[in-house]
């Protein structure tokens, strides 16, 4: 059996798929253009147009024909639908239970009202029925997504304020099933009064038994995604050639949530994407100098991402740390939209299940990581984590899990022992190590910011 050593390992690779434990769903983010130019009744300068272009660039919602109609109510089979599509559309049960008289399996809405009923998450109107067709008020829409959340145990549950309706002017009409719901919605900022702006609360009014209109729809499933996303969660955004197809086109990149940060994610690239080297030749260089940056910033986000998806992706000003033990120079900060982890990164955003300082070795499973096909062909070599591997690195807290895992080393942008090297993770997890900057082994996980809004 193949061993790693503490130097100088062949380049191999990984995979890992620790999904997240809590993920609400996969998030799929295909941005096709500005909102104002596809539905005609939507102007630039109306309040709603970032919820909007949010859930039609993640698929969440979407127009009727050219038009979005901002201002029609939503329905509760739709609220039902998009709760399902957000929990990734699991299957049913064999053989499910259908408590209600107005859903029938040939239903468009049949399952996700099965799903969301099965779960808890729904209820009826009564008499055997859901209410389907019915237009969904602001205190139901309310209840459904907090059931959601209590559903998927999701962060944003345990932050209520049992007060937060208590004051305004309509306070009286919600109803008292949904009074917890209304409190969670208000106090997660799902939901917002109506009412002048600067007047007191006691002359604002929550609507409870109003109905929800799509624009309101879609600003509370945007603040739903903004408050709920986590670490760990999936989110596909951009395009990627990765099954080494060309034929079919590009593939969906994958990414995973290292950080939340407000009204942006830090994401990483799940699985090695592409083989290249720090640097084309083999001289002193710096994250700054290196050829990297410039392919990151300038050949993959042009090839990956849409002019629109771009304008996702902010600029950030990075701080290149030096090596942590033999001090070489990170050099300048950078202000990148594309970029590569550090170590210190790496120490925060996963942290390691056991690491000696002094000499810079750090151990996580969670940062095996696999080749895509593609990044495979072009030269990346896998390895397969073997029982003998786990026996190795159990002493460092590893699972059973990595057992048959499939690995292979990846770049960091932190220099290794001089300004010609840089260090790597291997496929093992394991950080400490590094590799001449033209050295062609470890592959590439980009780095980006995602911005919600």
């Amino acid at each position: 059996m193949k061993k790693f050593a503490r130097s100088a390992f062949c380049s191999l690779l990984s995979l890992i798929l620790i999904v997240s434990v809590l993920q609400i769903s996969t998030l799929t983010v295909k941005a096709e253009g500005e909102v104002e130019n596809i539905f005609s009744d939507i102007k630039g300068n109306e309040w709603f147009v970032p919820y909007v272009q949010f859930v039609y660039d993640t698929g969440i919602m979407s127009g009727k024909g050219n038009v979005f109609d901002p201002a029609g109510n939503m329905q509760r089979e739709e609220i039902a639908q998009i709760i399902y599509n957000l929990a990734g559309k699991p299957q049913l049960h064999a053989n499910p239970v259908n408590p209600f008289t107005d859903v029938k399996s040939s239903d468009w809405f049949y399952k996700s009202i099965i799903w969301c009923s099965a779960n808890g998450i729904v209820g009826g109107i009564g008499n055997g029925k859901f209410g389907t067709g019915q237009k969904i008020t602001r205190e139901d829409f309310a209840l459904m997504f907090f059931k959601f959340a209590q559903a998927r145990n999701l962060d944003s549950v345990n932050n209520i304020d049992n007060t937060a309706i208590e004051g305004y002017a309509d306070t009286a009409k919600i109803s008292p099933y949904a009074k917890t719901a209304m409190n969670w919605a208000i106090s997660n900022g799902l939901i917002s009064g109506k009412g002048a702006a600067g007047a007191p609360k006691s002359e604002i009014k929550l609507d409870p038994k109003g109905y929800t209109t799509r624009a309101e729809g879609a600003t509370i499933i945007k603040h739903f995604f903004a408050i709920n996303i986590q670490k760990w969660d999936t989110i596909r955004f951009g395009r990627y050639e990765q099954d080494n197809n060309i034929d079919n086109g590009k593939e969906a990149i994958e990414w995973e949530v290292l950080r939340v940060d407000g009204n942006k994610a830090l994401l990483v690239s799940k699985y090695v994407l592409e083989r290249k080297r720090i640097n084309e030749t083999y001289s002193d260089v710096t994250w700054e100098t290196c050829s990297l940056r410039k392919w990151l910033n300038e050949d993959f986000i042009n090839t990956a991402f849409t002019g629109a998806e771009q304008k996702r992706i902010p600029t950030v000003t990075l701080v290149n740390d030096n090596n942590p033990k033999k001090g070489t120079s990170g050099g300048n900060k950078t202000k990148d939209k594309l970029f590569l982890l550090s170590i210190d990164d790496i120490m925060e955003c996963y942290g390691y299940q056991s690491f000696d300082l002094d000499n810079i070795y750090g151990f996580n499973q969670r940062l095996i990581c696999a080749p895509t096909p593609y990044a495979k062909n072009a030269g990346i070599e896998e390895y397969v984590i073997t029982e003998e591997d786990y026996n190795d690195y159990k002493q460092y807290g590893y699972t059973e899990d990595i057992i048959g895992m499939i690995g292979c080393s990846w770049w960091t942008r932190t220099p290794g022992e001089n300004s010609r090297s840089n260090l790597f993770i291997n496929p093992l997890g394991y950080t400490g190590e590094w590799y001449s900057v033209h050295d062609a082994g470890p592959g590439i996980r980009p780095v980006l910011y995602f911005e919600f809004k």
